[in-house]
């Protein structure tokens, strides 16, 4: 169930009730010309591809629209992150991509009106798990990934991507920047002139979940704060806000 907010204190169901096992979960949320998008999908992997979707709102009702016409790759199972750029809406695909056989490739897909959806880019990568976070910094769309090797390949560390148009794809090169024993790149914020990026998932000793910022987007310090660093249960940073 969704809920919302008014005044940011006072919450309510908006009356729609999904249930995991039927409609998937609820992944990413974002606005694009005036409607809210939903993303929803098997996040477990268990029930199957046709809980992959995408519905939206104008606040009076529910619409679903059409993805079962699109070329999805075999492991998409949800769409993990969604974001606005350059006046489109962008979406990312995630699913059991690190089980043995899968192509280790996450698609990202456009719309420019909300209904009809084009593959934009496949992001490739002999760790490539998900799309995990976007986000829209200083004229270029960033996507951050999850990163799991299969046994016998070697860890590569969380892996951030970016475009400035949307059409052309760069790796931005963190891997001697980005702790490599992190595996995602879970959130995405911007604040002030500077990116962030909430870094999680791998395996002990702590800090597993990391912060880190940038003024470029290239060039990356890490900033994880000392609470945040000294628990050994913190495993991801799950998302940021800015108030």
């Amino acid at each position: 169930m969704l809920f919302r907010s008014l005044d940011g204190i006072t919450w309510e169901p908006t009356g729609n009730v999904w249930l995991t096992q039927f409609h998937g979960e609820t992944v990413s949320l974002d606005i694009f010309d005036g409607r809210l998008y939903a993303s929803m999908g098997d996040t477990r992997y268990s029930e199957g591809r046709d809980l992959m979707k995408i519905l939206r709102t104008d606040g009076s009702g529910w619409e679903l629209l059409d993805t079962d016409t699109l070329d999805l790759g075999t492991t998409d199972y949800y769409f993990g992150d969604m974001q606005v750029f350059d006046g489109a809406l962008y979406a990312g695909t995630s699913g059991p991509n690190d089980r043995p056989g899968a192509d280790r490739t996450a698609e990202i897909w456009r719309s420019e009106d909300g209904m009809a959806w084009t593959r934009v880019a496949e992001l490739h990568s002999p760790t490539m798990a998900e799309v995990e976070s976007m986000e829209v910094f200083d004229g270029y769309l960033y996507v951050g990934t999850k990163n799991h090797p299969s046994e016998g390949v070697e860890e590569t560390g969380p892996q951030l991507w970016r475009t400035p148009d949307g059409t052309t794809w760069e790796q931005v090169a963190t891997e001697r920047q980005f702790n490599t024993s992190r595996l995602h790149v879970d959130t995405l914020k911007v604040y002030g002139d500077r990116l962030y990026a909430g870094l999680g998932g791998g395996n002990p000793p702590a800090p597993i979940a990391s912060v880190y910022s940038s003024e470029n987007g290239i060039t990356w310090e890490e900033e994880t704060p000392v609470g945040l660093a000294d628990d050994e249960t913190n495993y991801l940073v799950g998302t940021m806000g800015v108030a």
